[in-house]
């Protein structure tokens, strides 16, 4: 069985860790530290999630990638084409 962490809350995927021992995944995830919002994961947690093998899949929604606040008519092309 592989446990799929996405979804969970931080309190959640502390205590899944803690009790099970199988392979772990994180099925369309991002990091807290780039786009601050509740979806996203803790460096923490990712860093958990990875020394354990996971794989961890990138979410490419737009609010998922993008702090809240950014005008989509006016992105520079710079952010557009790194």
């Amino acid at each position: 069985m592989i446990l799929d962490v996405t979804h969970m809350s931080d309190k959640s995927i502390r205590q899944a860790l803690a009790v099970f021992s199988g392979r772990v995944i994180a099925s369309h995830q991002n990091c807290r530290s780039l786009v601050p919002a509740e979806r996203q994961f803790l460096d923490e947690i990712l860093t958990q999630i990875i020394d354990r093998g996971a794989v961890i899949g990138h979410s490419m929604d737009a609010f998922m990638l993008w702090k809240p606040g950014i005008d989509w008519t006016n992105v520079p092309e710079t952010r557009l084409y790194p």
